[in-house]
């Protein structure tokens, strides 16, 4: 095996505690214009592109109903993340601090939209340890497709077989 030169990780669930948080903030504007918004329906949707996320919500709701619900949901994940912040996982940070140390790249390639990505990062004063962040809204097709790692590497200049990957599991 070639010797790892860049680590790629996922965002949501892996380096943030997020997944919950999308679902609150969903559920919450839901139950204020009388939805109904549950978690079997919130999950089969984890680790997909916004845009995929987006068109089952007009699949199951009229389309102002939609609208509001996507629209007021990214409000209401914003302004809590603001206030509270956000939950690190559990050896985040030595993970980074050990890859940082040994001169490994990191990028994060996450489904969620770029500015989310570094809007959370730097809410959470991580930027300064990824060499890039590719985020979902910049490639054609979502997870799993390979398309987003492959940006990744390629941004990086590093062979794929000396990447890692690092995602989480729903």
């Amino acid at each position: 095996m070639a010797k790892v030169e860049a680590v790629i990780f996922d965002m949501d669930g892996l380096m943030f505690d997020t997944e919950v948080l999308y679902y609150e903030a969903s559920k919450a504007v839901a139950k204020k214009n009388d939805l109904t918004y549950t978690w079997e329906f919130h999950e089969k949707y984890i680790g997909i592109s916004d845009e995929e996320f987006h068109k089952a919500i007009h699949l199951k709701y009229e389309t102002k109903q939609a609208e509001t619900l996507i629209n007021e949901s990214g409000k209401a994940l914003l302004e809590h993340v603001e206030i509270n912040g956000l939950r690190k996982k559990k050896g985040l940070l030595e993970l980074l601090d050990y890859l940082e140390s040994n001169s490994i790249k990191k990028i994060v390639a996450s489904s969620s939209i770029k500015s989310l990505v570094t809007l959370f990062l730097e809410k959470e004063q991580l930027s300064h340890y990824f060499d890039a962040i590719i985020g979902g809204d910049e490639v054609s097709r979502a997870k799993p497709s390979p398309e987003i790692y492959e940006k990744a590497w390629k941004k990086v200049a590093i062979p794929k077989e000396k990447n890692a990957c690092v995602r989480g599991f729903a």
